[in-house]
């Protein structure tokens, strides 16, 4: 549900439309916000475990690291004209 209202959210106010059909853009918004999620873990992984990093920072960094994932990845490859 989340993933749906995101996507409508963004397709109507953050971006125009791109080039591809409404279910190959809602196909690459859904795959590139799953990578989203799994680089999130990553990164949590990474700082705490490897770097001892506390945990608090390492969200925040995360949080940084995959909002640019997001966006980057729907506005150059999802919603490019």
């Amino acid at each position: 549900m989340g993933v749906s209202l995101n996507y409508f959210i963004s397709r109507s106010w953050v971006f125009t439309g791109g080039k591809y059909s409404y279910s190959v853009e809602f196909l690459g918004f859904f795959i590139t916000g799953g990578i989203g999620l799994v680089l999130n873990q990553i990164v949590l992984w990474v700082f705490v475990d490897f770097l001892s990093l506390e945990y608090r920072i390492s969200k925040v960094i995360a949080i940084f690291i995959v909002i640019f994932w997001n966006f980057a990845t729907k506005k150059y490859l999802i919603f490019k004209n």
